[in-house]
């Protein structure tokens, strides 16, 4: 038992070792508390490398790219994350204007958040934007069903992030005539610090001609 006294004041008991070994910090150990327990609920942890393992016992510790750790006895350390990820569709279409062939430009439309975390803005105008402080890697995907204004167009879509396409994400499709509705899948994996935000983005890579996008869904969810 560890007692501690204030000046003045009576002498009171902070912590306790009980006869099989539990350690209570502002309690005393019941039956159940295994191991450590703390009437406070925090455990506070200075940052550090990662540790040597130990074959059979398990490490959780803090690093400084602000991410808790655990540790199992083979050395495996494993990152203790949040979820983020946020999700939006296309509630209201509208051509995207297309003044330059070959030129990727923002599809229009009005979007509608389906869900998001907190540390993710979702605008109506299809814009991601992720305010975590920590930078993290996101598995970003859309479906986009489109149409075209004229006959026999190229499109490609992308998506973009801060304004600048991702060329890995990139989907050909091809409109022999303006009535039909093509269906296309985008998807990558980039990084985003603070503040950076992902869109989608289109260019007909034949003509001019615009294109709608009928029904649009694109989410974020963070993976690392």
């Amino acid at each position: 038992m560890f007692l501690t006294e204030a000046t003045g004041e009576a002498i009171e008991e902070k912590m306790r070792i009980s006869s099989t070994g539990n350690v209570g910090i502002g309690l005393e150990p019941t039956v159940n508390m295994d191991g450590l327990s703390i009437e406070a609920g925090l455990l506070t942890l200075k940052e550090r490398a990662t540790p040597t393992a130990d074959s059979g016992y398990a490490k959780l510790y803090s690093k400084t790219d602000n991410f808790g750790y655990i540790q199992d006895g083979s050395g495996v350390e494993k990152k203790i994350m949040t979820s983020t990820y946020a999700c939006l569709y296309v509630s209201s279409s509208s051509a995207t204007t297309i003044s330059s062939s070959s030129t990727p430009v923002l599809v229009a439309g009005t979007t509608t958040e389906v869900t998001s975390t907190s540390d993710i803005t979702v605008s109506s105008a299809g814009r991601l934007t992720y305010t975590g402080a920590t930078t993290r890697r996101f598995k970003a995907d859309a479906g986009i069903s489109f149409e075209s204004a004229g006959n026999n167009n190229d499109y490609v879509f992308y998506l973009a992030k801060n304004g600048t396409v991702i060329g890995s994400s990139a989907q050909q499709n091809f409109i022999g005539t303006g009535s039909e509705r093509k269906v296309i899948p985008l998807t990558c994996m980039p990084e985003l610090a603070q503040n950076d935000y992902l869109e989608v983005y289109v260019e007909n890579i034949t003509d001019t001609d615009n294109c709608t996008i009928d029904y649009m869904n694109f989410n974020i969810l963070a993976i690392g």
